[in-house]
């Protein structure tokens, strides 16, 4: 189409015309930012829908809101189909040229110059149209956030309600369990008062004892001073118990010798008869040859012309019931058939409760102690070679005159008190021998071992054994029963037999 300049007022309308066309190429004012501020509108009422339908798909059920929505849902069906049939119309016929950042081309100009001719009226119809919208999507969404805060509200205040009474039923509670405790604390005041009472009864009971504890150390010393003074006495009155000696024989009896009976000793003070031939013997703690079998059931005598002294044995009291039911034979040893005393049977680990360290004498008679005898177990050579070591016991074997004696006396009375029947199906399969046994030579204790493989013979010859008078007389002798594989090789390599072949004898 030709354009005519035919008045002054068609060539007004083509500068008017040739301005627009120019303000439209050069993009500041016009169809794209007319086009720009309807994007804008549109971007912001998408931005309602959106928070309308994440309001109203996570609404509650409520009267309210209902009316609400069918306020708001036609106001939305209007905007939405003028929506649509603008895009129809306009983003098909110009969106292209309108959204092109590029440099506009004469087609590209004269739809722009179309755009802003003809569809401004539409532009702004649909602007003010979502205008509307938008208030109405306000005023809505403002009364519907209104009607969930009083909502909340009265939610609030029905859990601030049942939290207050909660906490009222919780104060209830905690005064009746205070009360409670209130009157358990009285009563353990009660119960403390009586207990208090009853100390102070209980320390006024306890004063006079308590200061009598205080005085005993003197009552004792009186005491002491009396009894010494009623010994003094016995002394003044019998002049023989004022020089006397205590004797002791290889066995630990004990007797009180009046030294003016006894010629060749004179002990008027300790170890003066150093010219004596029995303090030689006692400070050598050796026995005297012709001495050996001092211990007889009669007379004990001395055969040592020097020595002019014969003792009638003084018997210690012991049961004699199990004595009673045995042989009235008198050279027959007396046995025990108590069978509550406990068999200590020695496997892999010596029971190192049998050991212990002998209490030591002391006080004023041990050094008026004359041994007419010395003990065997007390001397150091009664120890002879160290045949073995048990963790940390060593056992030394007896080597000694009384040992082979007391072995000997052993093996006879285990032979003579054996049960035929044992002794003609099986044979007897016993071996035995005396050993010290200690961590040092001083602290040894002499053990009499029973070896067997047999369970039965070992616990037959331990009966034996504790029945003997004369090992019920010494304390210190402790009888043990084996069947150690440290015992076992030892005895099959001195007498060159096998198992099985075994005879009763001492090793």
């Amino acid at each position: 189409m030709a354009i005519t300049f035919g008045s002054f007022g068609d060539i007004i309308a083509a500068v008017q015309v040739v301005y627009k066309l120019i303000e439209v190429i050069n993009a500041q004012r016009g169809a794209k930012r007319e086009f720009g501020d309807l994007l804008v509108d549109l971007r912001l009422f998408h931005r309602y829908l959106e928070q309308l339908v994440s309001f109203w798909q996570t609404r509650q059920e409520d009267p309210s809101l209902e009316v609400l929505y069918n306020v708001l849902q036609p106001s939305i069906s209007d905007t939405k189909g003028e929506i649509s049939s603008f895009l129809e119309h306009i983003i098909s016929r110009y969106g292209k040229s309108l959204l092109s950042k590029s440099k506009p081309n004469p087609k590209d100009v004269g739809k722009m110059l179309q755009w802003h001719m003809l569809e401004r009226d539409n532009v702004a119809r649909l602007q003010d149209k979502l205008r509307k919208s938008k208030e109405i999507i306000l005023m809505v969404q403002t009364q519907a956030n209104m009607i969930l805060e009083e909502k909340d509200q009265s939610i609030v205040i029905e859990r601030m309600g049942a939290l207050a009474d909660a906490e009222t039923e919780t104060a209830r509670q905690l005064n009746e369990r205070l009360d409670d405790l209130g009157g358990i604390v009285e009563k353990q005041g009660e119960a403390l008062g009586l207990i208090s009472r009853s100390i102070g009864s209980i320390s006024s009971t306890i004063a006079p004892i308590a200061n009598l504890v205080v005085d005993l150390p003197g009552m004792l010393a009186k005491i002491h001073a009396e009894q010494l003074s009623q010994r003094l006495l016995f002394f003044s009155l019998n002049p023989f118990a004022q020089n006397s000696a205590i004797v002791e024989d290889a066995l630990g009896w004990k007797f009180s010798i009046p030294l003016e009976l006894i010629s060749s000793w004179n002990m008027q003070e300790v170890n003066s008869s150093r010219k004596q031939p029995s303090f030689h013997m006692v400070s050598a703690l050796m026995e005297i040859p012709s001495f050996y079998g001092l211990v007889r059931t009669k007379v004990l005598s001395s055969s040592d012309p020097r020595c002019e002294m014969e003792i009638q044995r003084i018997e210690e009291i012991h049961d004699d019931t199990a004595n009673n039911k045995m042989d009235s034979d008198a050279t027959r040893p007396n046995f025990r058939t108590d069978g509550s005393i406990m068999q200590h049977d020695f496997e892999d680990e010596f029971p190192a409760d049998l050991i212990s360290t002998s209490n030591t004498e002391e006080g004023p008679e041990i050094f008026k102690r004359v041994r007419f005898l010395s003990r065997w177990e007390f001397r150091i050579e009664s120890r002879g070679s160290l045949l073995t070591k048990t963790g940390q016991y060593n056992w030394w074997v007896a080597n000694c005159l009384e040992a082979t004696a007391m072995k000997q006396a052993l093996v006879d009375a285990l032979c003579e008190n054996w049960d035929d029947s044992i002794y003609a199906v099986e044979g007897v399969n016993i071996f035995l021998n005396l050993f010290f046994v200690g961590s040092t030579l001083q602290q040894s204790r002499p053990v009499f071992l029973l070896f067997s493989t047999s369970k039965v013979e070992r616990r037959v010859a331990w009966k034996v054994s504790i029945g003997i008078d004369w090992i019920k007389a010494n304390p210190s002798l402790v009888v043990l029963t084996s069947c150690s594989t440290i015992f076992r090789s030892a005895i099959e390599q001195y007498y060159g037999m096998e198992q099985g072949t075994l005879c009763l004898k001492d090793s």
